[in-house]
């Protein structure tokens, strides 16, 4: 946001896809994709039914804070 604020390129701060729910599972936990809130209280609401650690990996598009920093 500050490198697109001040005309430069986004170098360093872009990066391809990380499957974090993906790494929550081999590792023994449990994994959950979220793109909106219902979804985010859902997730929230399952782990606390796990007997392990959560990961919760939420989705937010590339230019969500645009305009609002």
């Amino acid at each position: 946001l500050k490198q697109r604020n001040s005309q430069m390129a986004n170098l360093g701060v872009e990066f391809s896809g990380t499957d974090f729910t993906g790494v929550a599972t081999a590792m023994g936990g449990y994994g959950a994709v979220v793109r909106d809130r219902a979804a985010l209280n859902a997730a929230i609401t399952e782990s606390f039914a796990k007997d392990s650690f959560t990961v919760i990996s939420a989705v937010i598009g590339r230019n969500a804070y645009d305009g609002r920093i």
